[in-house]
Protein backbone atom coordinates (compact mmCIF):
# COMPACT_ATOMS: atom_id res chain seq x y z
CA UNK A 1 0.00 0.00 0.00
CA UNK A 2 3.12 2.52 0.65
CA UNK A 3 4.15 2.18 -2.94
CA UNK A 4 0.54 3.13 -3.66
CA UNK A 5 0.97 5.96 -2.30
CA UNK A 6 4.21 6.72 -3.35
CA UNK A 7 3.34 6.44 -7.36
CA UNK A 8 0.13 8.49 -6.66
CA UNK A 9 2.05 11.31 -5.13
CA UNK A 10 4.09 11.15 -8.20
CA UNK A 11 2.06 11.18 -10.26
CA UNK A 12 -0.09 13.72 -8.95
CA UNK A 13 3.47 15.96 -8.38
CA UNK A 14 4.55 15.50 -12.43
CA UNK A 15 0.74 16.43 -13.06
CA UNK A 16 0.93 19.62 -11.60
CA UNK A 17 4.28 20.08 -13.00
CA UNK A 18 2.64 19.73 -16.35
CA UNK A 19 0.84 22.99 -15.94
CA UNK A 20 3.83 25.28 -14.96
CA UNK A 21 5.79 27.18 -17.74
CA UNK A 22 8.55 26.94 -15.22
CA UNK A 23 8.96 30.71 -14.89
CA UNK A 24 7.14 31.03 -11.67
CA UNK A 25 4.79 33.49 -12.85
CA UNK A 26 1.56 32.73 -13.43
CA UNK A 27 0.01 36.14 -13.69
CA UNK A 28 -2.62 36.31 -16.29
CA UNK A 29 -2.91 32.17 -16.31
CA UNK A 30 -6.73 31.49 -17.27
CA UNK A 31 -7.05 28.04 -16.34
CA UNK A 32 -6.28 26.69 -19.50
CA UNK A 33 -9.06 28.34 -21.72
CA UNK A 34 -7.78 29.38 -24.60
CA UNK A 35 -7.94 33.52 -24.64
CA UNK A 36 -6.86 33.99 -28.03
CA UNK A 37 -4.65 36.24 -29.95
CA UNK A 38 -2.72 38.84 -27.70
CA UNK A 39 -4.27 42.31 -27.33
CA UNK A 40 -1.66 44.95 -28.79
CA UNK A 41 -0.63 47.31 -25.84
CA UNK A 42 -2.58 50.40 -26.17
CA UNK A 43 -0.89 53.16 -28.19
CA UNK A 44 -1.01 56.43 -29.28
CA UNK A 45 0.36 58.38 -32.07
CA UNK A 46 -0.38 61.77 -33.56
CA UNK A 47 -0.19 62.55 -37.57
CA UNK A 48 -1.20 64.71 -40.22
CA UNK A 49 -3.80 63.75 -43.06
CA UNK A 50 -1.97 62.39 -46.07
CA UNK A 51 -1.79 65.44 -48.58
CA UNK A 52 -3.18 62.93 -51.43
CA UNK A 53 -6.32 63.18 -49.99
CA UNK A 54 -6.75 59.31 -49.47
CA UNK A 55 -7.24 59.54 -45.91
CA UNK A 56 -4.00 58.03 -45.13
CA UNK A 57 -1.75 58.74 -42.07
CA UNK A 58 1.60 60.08 -41.71
CA UNK A 59 3.15 60.22 -38.31
CA UNK A 60 3.91 63.70 -37.04
CA UNK A 61 7.93 63.76 -36.80
CA UNK A 62 9.16 65.44 -33.89
CA UNK A 63 8.96 70.00 -34.57
CA UNK A 64 7.37 68.44 -38.08
CA UNK A 65 5.17 70.37 -40.17
CA UNK A 66 1.35 71.22 -39.04
CA UNK A 67 -1.12 72.49 -41.81
CA UNK A 68 -2.67 75.38 -40.92
CA UNK A 69 -6.11 75.76 -42.40
CA UNK A 70 -9.39 77.89 -43.09
CA UNK A 71 -12.49 76.43 -44.25
CA UNK A 72 -14.51 79.33 -45.11
CA UNK A 73 -16.50 80.70 -41.70
CA UNK A 74 -13.47 82.05 -40.46
CA UNK A 75 -11.31 81.21 -37.54
CA UNK A 76 -8.19 78.61 -38.61
CA UNK A 77 -7.58 75.14 -37.62
CA UNK A 78 -5.07 72.69 -37.00
CA UNK A 79 -4.93 69.82 -39.17
CA UNK A 80 -4.13 66.91 -37.53
CA UNK A 81 -4.77 63.06 -37.33
CA UNK A 82 -4.31 60.32 -34.47
CA UNK A 83 -3.51 56.84 -34.73
CA UNK A 84 -5.24 54.55 -31.86
CA UNK A 85 -3.22 51.04 -31.65
CA UNK A 86 -5.11 48.11 -29.36
CA UNK A 87 -8.30 50.48 -29.00
CA UNK A 88 -10.91 48.73 -31.49
CA UNK A 89 -12.39 50.38 -34.25
CA UNK A 90 -14.15 53.48 -31.37
CA UNK A 91 -12.48 55.05 -29.25
CA UNK A 92 -12.97 58.67 -27.39
CA UNK A 93 -10.19 61.09 -28.85
CA UNK A 94 -9.46 64.23 -27.78
CA UNK A 95 -6.18 66.65 -28.53
CA UNK A 96 -4.66 69.83 -26.45
CA UNK A 97 -2.74 72.46 -27.92
CA UNK A 98 -0.10 74.33 -26.02
CA UNK A 99 1.47 77.42 -27.64
CA UNK A 100 5.27 76.33 -26.43
CA UNK A 101 5.98 79.99 -26.39
CA UNK A 102 3.00 81.30 -23.99
CA UNK A 103 1.88 78.26 -22.62
CA UNK A 104 -2.09 79.32 -24.07
CA UNK A 105 -3.79 76.26 -24.72
CA UNK A 106 -6.96 75.09 -27.13
CA UNK A 107 -8.76 71.68 -27.34
CA UNK A 108 -11.05 70.31 -29.15
CA UNK A 109 -14.37 69.47 -27.74
CA UNK A 110 -14.55 66.81 -25.43
CA UNK A 111 -15.79 63.16 -26.58
CA UNK A 112 -19.04 62.81 -25.37
CA UNK A 113 -19.32 59.31 -27.11
CA UNK A 114 -16.94 56.57 -28.96
CA UNK A 115 -16.01 58.54 -32.14
CA UNK A 116 -15.58 55.50 -34.97
CA UNK A 117 -11.85 55.05 -36.51
CA UNK A 118 -10.72 53.60 -39.61
CA UNK A 119 -9.26 50.50 -38.89
CA UNK A 120 -5.95 49.35 -41.08
CA UNK A 121 -4.38 45.88 -41.81
CA UNK A 122 -1.24 47.16 -41.19
CA UNK A 123 0.21 47.88 -38.57
CA UNK A 124 -1.82 45.34 -36.78
CA UNK A 125 -4.45 46.72 -34.51
CA UNK A 126 -4.20 50.79 -35.67
CA UNK A 127 -7.22 52.41 -36.21
CA UNK A 128 -7.30 55.93 -37.23
CA UNK A 129 -9.16 59.39 -36.45
CA UNK A 130 -8.89 61.27 -39.42
CA UNK A 131 -8.67 64.29 -40.22
CA UNK A 132 -9.08 65.96 -36.77
CA UNK A 133 -10.09 70.09 -37.10
CA UNK A 134 -8.95 71.73 -33.89
CA UNK A 135 -9.86 75.61 -33.36
CA UNK A 136 -6.61 77.41 -33.26
CA UNK A 137 -8.19 80.65 -31.48
CA UNK A 138 -6.64 81.77 -28.83
CA UNK A 139 -3.47 80.21 -29.22
CA UNK A 140 -2.02 82.99 -30.73
CA UNK A 141 -2.83 86.18 -32.39
CA UNK A 142 -3.58 85.58 -36.22
CA UNK A 143 -0.73 87.01 -37.50
CA UNK A 144 1.56 84.79 -35.16
CA UNK A 145 0.21 81.65 -36.11
CA UNK A 146 2.14 80.69 -39.16
CA UNK A 147 5.53 79.18 -37.96
CA UNK A 148 3.85 78.51 -34.08
CA UNK A 149 5.90 75.91 -32.12
CA UNK A 150 3.22 73.98 -30.25
CA UNK A 151 2.67 70.61 -28.45
CA UNK A 152 0.48 68.30 -29.43
CA UNK A 153 -1.29 65.92 -26.66
CA UNK A 154 -3.79 63.16 -27.62
CA UNK A 155 -5.49 61.50 -24.93
CA UNK A 156 -7.72 58.01 -26.07
CA UNK A 157 -10.15 56.22 -23.88
CA UNK A 158 -12.43 53.71 -24.47
CA UNK A 159 -15.75 53.20 -22.28
CA UNK A 160 -14.27 49.96 -20.63
CA UNK A 161 -11.52 52.71 -19.15
CA UNK A 162 -8.69 51.47 -20.84
CA UNK A 163 -6.32 54.62 -21.94
CA UNK A 164 -3.34 56.05 -23.58
CA UNK A 165 -1.79 59.28 -24.42
CA UNK A 166 1.09 60.78 -26.05
CA UNK A 167 2.32 64.35 -27.66
CA UNK A 168 4.71 65.94 -29.91
CA UNK A 169 6.14 69.38 -30.74
CA UNK A 170 5.56 70.65 -33.87
CA UNK A 171 5.03 73.67 -36.26
CA UNK A 172 2.17 75.43 -37.56
CA UNK A 173 2.38 75.96 -41.38
CA UNK A 174 -0.24 77.95 -42.82
CA UNK A 175 -1.86 76.34 -46.28
CA UNK A 176 -4.28 78.48 -47.31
Amino acid sequence: MPRTLLVTFVCAVLLAACGDDGDGDNEGDDGGRDSGPAKPRLTVEIGTPSPKGDLGFVALEEGGDIPLNTFGQGGTHAELAVRAIGFGNKAFVDLTLENLDSGATVGSLPSSRPQLLICRETPKGACDMLPFYVMTGGLAEPSQKDGLRIRVIADVHTEDGEEASTSREGVLRKVF
